[in-house]
């Protein structure tokens, strides 16, 4: 018997509006699953304009990370930013979910609430933070039309803060006297460390 059960509708390349649904779905779906089972975050294509996304979200996501790729359709550069340089992973430990201050929004469709994920590794404590706006509406609806941005418009942007202790079980970890926290901001900013009671906008 497995402990790992699917905790989120398919993953449906075809249809837009469903990417970023997927991800917040089972994100939230895994605070109640994940202290049942090992979420499943179901597959995803390397090729496809959201790998990044779905990548991310993956590697927080306490889940096995799996693609299903079409044969000499695999991004191999998205495939190397899961793994370490010898191929192990850092695999979190438990399942990844939203940290406090997101139980109450809706970061698909309220236009201000942003998708922030958590968790823990051995030694460290990560959250994730992701964009979902604009990008459907729940109930998932197969064929729902997708409103792409205006090519000159400017990027739909969210403030919102992250924190070190949007990590809900840092101090498995950290202590009081504990400062060597780092931050990442996307794959073309430096990164940048910060004191473990700062927050980010």
């Amino acid at each position: 018997m497995s402990g790992v059960a699917r905790i989120s509708e398919d993953y449906l390349p075809n249809e837009p509006t469903f990417q970023a649904l997927h991800v917040a779905t089972v994100a939230f779906n895994s605070l109640l699953l994940g202290e049942i089972v090992v979420p499943d975050w179901d597959v995803f294509f390397t090729d496809h304009y959201t790998a990044d996304f779905h990548g991310a979200a993956r590697a927080l996501g306490g889940c096995a990370v799996y693609v299903s790729d079409k044969l000499g359709k695999h991004n191999f550069n998205v495939l190397k930013k899961l793994v370490l340089p010898d191929g192990s992973i850092l695999r979190a430990r438990h399942a990844g979910r939203p940290p406090r201050d997101c139980l109450v929004t809706d970061p698909v469709a309220d236009a201000k609430g942003l998708l922030k994920i958590w968790n823990m590794n051995k030694l460290t404590g990560v959250v994730g933070i992701f964009n979902c706006q604009r990008a459907g509406k729940w109930p998932p609806t197969p064929g729902a039309q997708y409103l792409q941005p205006d090519p000159g418009s400017p990027p739909f942007i969210i403030p919102g803060c992250i924190s070190p202790l949007d990590v809900d079980l840092l101090e498995e970890v950290a202590d009081e006297s504990c400062n060597d926290i780092v931050q990442f901001i996307d794959s073309i900013q430096p990164i940048e460390a910060c004191v473990l009671g700062d927050s980010t906008m």
